[in-house]
């Protein structure tokens, strides 16, 4: 097995360590976790590609209205707010090196380079919202990162892996 895919399957199956904090300094408030971008049901889950860009889905695609509030799911900086393929997109790089995505927004109301806390307001979903976790080039599914909130899981940062 080579060094390559053990890295993407301990990435994909997001590295569970039980007891294990990992420091986070802060970036605003205090980080106190992650929790779902929005208050709907989940229409299609995390779905990893068995390989590199193959098909699949890299995050969750939630049944949202159009118009519904989607906010911060963590503590972080916005990375990038703007149009991709002639999608609206808001990427926020988080204090434990992850990455998270909101597409398919209707509206941005955070510029690039806002601090942001977990549940700020970052805009409106539009008819069909995805919500994306990378830790460096690998996806996550982001349902893990809310049971790490509750205290069930932690997720590694990429770049404690490389030092391990």
């Amino acid at each position: 097995m080579t060094d390559e895919v053990l890295l993407r399957l301990l990435l994909a199956s997001a590295v569970v360590i039980g007891a294990m904090a990992m420091p986070c300094g802060p970036v605003g408030a205090v980080d106190d976790g992650y929790s779902p971008p929005v208050a709907a049901p989940i229409a299609d889950p995390f779905r990893p590609p068995d390989r590199f860009a193959g098909p699949g889905n890299r995050g969750l695609e939630y049944r949202t209205r159009p118009g519904q509030a989607v906010t911060a799911s963590g503590a972080g900086r916005v990375a990038f707010a703007g149009s991709v393929a002639s999608r609206l997109v808001v990427a926020i790089d988080h204090p434990d090196g992850l990455r998270t995505t909101y597409s398919g927004l209707d509206d941005i109301l955070v510029p690039k380079g806002k601090v942001v806390d977990r549940g700020d307001l970052l805009g409106s979903a539009g008819a069909r919202f995805h919500f994306g976790v990378r830790a460096g080039p690998a996806y996550l599914d982001p349902s893990l990162l809310f049971e790490a909130s509750r205290g069930l899981l932690r997720l590694v940062p990429v770049a404690w892996l490389r030092s391990a």
